[in-house]
């Protein structure tokens, strides 16, 4: 079956899961979103998946920046390619053009400011 929405890939779907397309290297990927897991970073190979956010709320929750895929840098075949994932914000400016960050060296050129988590989430990328 080809995902109408996502016309490069083909995926036939067994358990009813929509791919997240994301950024590698200015190239598009797609990836399982299978939720946050709890364990301890330290004790396992976590890689870092980076998310968009323009701020905070008053409640510290991001403001994700809409449009904007997430960007890593390691695929299935690198050295440290690992499904799990530690959520790092890249805080924006409200001028900001979704889309126009598509690898982590544009990230670091960009010098915007990053703000790492906790949080880890398990996102095989297909």
């Amino acid at each position: 079956m080809i995902k109408k929405d996502i016309p490069t890939l083909i995926y036939n779907d067994p358990f009813n899961q929509d791919p997240t397309p994301g950024w590698y290297n200015k190239q598009i990927v797609y990836y399982l979103n299978l939720g946050r897991v709890f364990l301890e970073p330290s004790m396992n190979i976590v890689a870092d998946i980076y998310q968009f956010v323009f701020g905070f709320d008053d409640v510290d929750n991001p403001i994700r920046v809409q449009q904007q895929s997430n960007v890593i840098d390691v695929v299935p075949g690198d050295p440290g390619y690992t499904p799990l994932w530690r959520i790092v914000f890249v805080v924006v400016p409200p001028y900001f053009v979704p889309q126009s960050i598509r690898s982590v060296q544009e990230i670091r050129i960009a010098q915007f400011p990053i703000v790492a988590t906790d949080i880890i989430i398990n996102c095989p990328v297909l």
